[in-house]
Parts: C-alpha cells; structure tokens; sequence
C-alpha cells in the first residue's frame, strides 16, 4: 500500500448514509468508503488492462472503480437478489468512477455500458477490501438480536443496509403479521420494517444516537404497523418504561430497548396510510420512567 502522504483525492460522492472518496496514488487507485460507524478501503490494484471494472462493491450501495478511458461515461444497471433494479449514471473524473445505489449491489448482477444505446457488459467483479469499525459485535444471539439479524438480512436482499453488522437490537412493536424493530450504533439509530413480504431498513434516522436530554424524541419510521399507528423513537438515556396516556383515558405501552421505543395505538386513532390523527397526537402524554420508577419525562409526545 502506498504510504498516505501520496494519496491524492480525486473527488468524493456521498449521501447522507454513505461518501466515498475516489483517490489517485503513484502505483494505484484507491477507494475509501466511509459512514457514521465504519471505513471501507478497496484493495490495490494489481494489474490495469485499461477495461471499466469495479474494485469495490458494498453492501451500502457502493459500485467503484476504474474507467475504460475510451468511454464517456458508464452507464451501470444492478439487478438485485430481490429482482429489484436500478440503473444510473455514475460520476467519473480522471479515468475513475463511483455510483451510489439504492439497490444493494451485494451479491446482485451488475452490467455496465458506455452509452445508453450500446450492448451491456458484466461487470467484472472486484475483491473484497479492508473493513474497519470501532464498533464491538452487535447481539444477534437473544430474541431481539435474532429478530433484528433476520430482519436485516432479509432487508440486504433489496435495497442494503449500511453497516449492518453494527446495528444493536432496540424497541419491537407487531400485529397482523407485521413489525418494527429499532436499530442503535455507534453513529445514529436507525429501524427495520417488515411488511408483509417487504422489508426495509432506514439508517440514521437520528445522527448521533444520544437522544435529546431528558426527553423522547419521534423519529419517522413508518406510519402504521398491521393497521395501527405507530410511534416510534429515541428514549431518555436510562428509561426502563414508558407509557402513553390516551384522550379517552386508556393508557398504551411502550416497548423500550437501548433507548428507543416504539408502541402501536388503537387502530381507531389512525387516518389511514398516514398513521395517528394530527388532533389526537397532541392529546396523548407521555410518561418515562427510569429504575425505581422515577418519573424522568411527563409532557407531550416530542
């Protein structure tokens, strides 16, 4: 590997889960992926042949690579495991280029061409690179662990998850043959969802994952689940449980994990494909409490 004070960046391509950072070097191209909890560096190259192949492919979205310097641009088509397919252009400089894509280009088929109009090509497949995190191994042993584990790996075969060996389990709620489960890491939160035969999972709906002091915070993770509403969020550090006042006196409880919740109200309370009424939100208040059931939050939901 080159020693670094002879990298040069070439440019960058990011989103808010994912940037990637194309570099130059005297003896190879490089290519650095970076999110809230991990850094992914591609393998040297061994050999350029001039051809357009790839020398990363993540589970995150990322496609890499070098360009056939005859090519204008490259026109790259991924056909996921799911049969889900994305095709874009991807950015190119200095003989090198980098999409990002909604579907996980993991394990997927993956063609590229150097025009609209022109015949694709497989694209060859690159080796895989060094991957670093602080994160220590996440729980896929306990109920929860393993509930999250499947739910990811279901979620890989669409649209990816980034980072997905990072994310700890959190806050469940089900019905009807649908769920919720929160996801924490050392970068945000995040939750994976399953409808029915679709599983999705949005990373760093909340960057960084403390959540704010003292207060549960709602984060948008999806309206309903099984046809009732849905809330869903980060919890004060500490909160052991948490329980919601309805208008019409009933009292709903929340699941708690890692500080974050999730609970499912009545389905009379929903509007529909848009979750919980405006009106009967901001009459519901919420109740945290800590070890010892020491009240730590009582007001409004956030």
């Amino acid at each position: 590997m080159p020693p670094r004070d002879q990298w040069q960046a070439v440019f960058q391509v990011g989103d808010p889960r994912v940037t990637v950072t194309a570099v130059r070097t005297p003896t190879t191209p490089l290519f650095c992926q970076s999110t809230p909890a991990t850094a992914t560096l591609s393998q040297p190259l061994s050999a350029a042949d001039g051809r357009t192949a790839a020398m990363m492919i993540t589970g995150e979205g990322t496609v890499a690579g070098v360009l056939d310097p005859t090519w204008e641009q490259a026109m790259i088509e991924i056909t996921g495991r799911a049969k889900d397919k994305y095709t874009g252009r991807a950015q190119h400089k200095d003989g090198l280029f980098v999409l990002l894509s909604p579907v996980s280009p993991s394990g997927a088929d993956i063609t590229v061409r150097p025009g609209e109009d022109i015949a694709a090509l497989p694209m060859p497949l690159a080796a895989p690179g060094w991957s670093w995190s602080d994160a220590p191994a996440a729980d896929r042993s306990t109920d929860r662990g393993r509930l999250l584990g499947a739910c990811l790996e279901r979620a890989e075969e669409g649209n990816g998850v980034v980072d997905s060996a990072t994310w700890r389990p959190g806050a469940v709620a089900e019905a009807e043959g649908q769920r919720v489960i929160m996801a924490v890491n050392s970068g945000g939160v995040g939750a994976c969802v399953r409808h029915g035969e679709r599983t999705e999972f949005s990373a760093y709906l909340r960057v960084p994952a403390e959540s704010t002091p003292g207060k549960p915070v709602l984060l948008d993770v999806a309206p309903t689940i099984g046809a009732r509403p849905l809330l869903a969020g980060t919890a004060p550090s500490g909160s052991r449980r948490m329980s919601l006042l309805l208008p019409d006196g009933r009292t709903a409880e929340a699941d708690i994990a890692d500080s974050t919740f999730a609970v499912l109200l009545p389905a009379e309370m929903s509007s529909g494909a848009k979750g919980p009424l405006v009106p009967e939100l901001g009459a519901i208040t919420v109740q945290v409490f800590g070890d010892g059931d020491r009240l730590l939050y009582e007001g409004p939901v956030i």
